[in-house]
């Protein structure tokens, strides 16, 4: 929840949405890790499945970073309204 709120106040402060799937995707790369971390066993396959997740987390963040910053806006957003406001 931490990590997730961390990213809310950038994009909330910065008001915008280039670090929104960034957030999301590497998520499942925080979660896989502290999962496996804190069962306490280490069987290869949880091991394995925990690597598996991580990789394509990290490859799904990466592509989402990467577009956005290309494109430099997410069209996803467009019609939706922006009623959040620290004032």
């Amino acid at each position: 929840i931490v990590y997730q709120f961390f990213f809310f106040i950038i994009a909330a402060s910065f008001k915008f949405d280039k670090v929104t799937d960034f957030a999301g995707g590497s998520n499942f790369a925080l979660v896989a890790i502290s999962t496996l971390a804190l069962g306490g066993t280490y069987y290869l396959r949880q091991v394995l499945v925990s690597f598996a997740v991580v990789l394509w987390a990290v490859r799904l963040s990466g592509y989402l970073l990467i577009r956005i910053l290309k494109t430099g806006k997410d069209s996803r957003f467009d019609s939706m309204q922006r009623g959040f406001s620290w004032e």
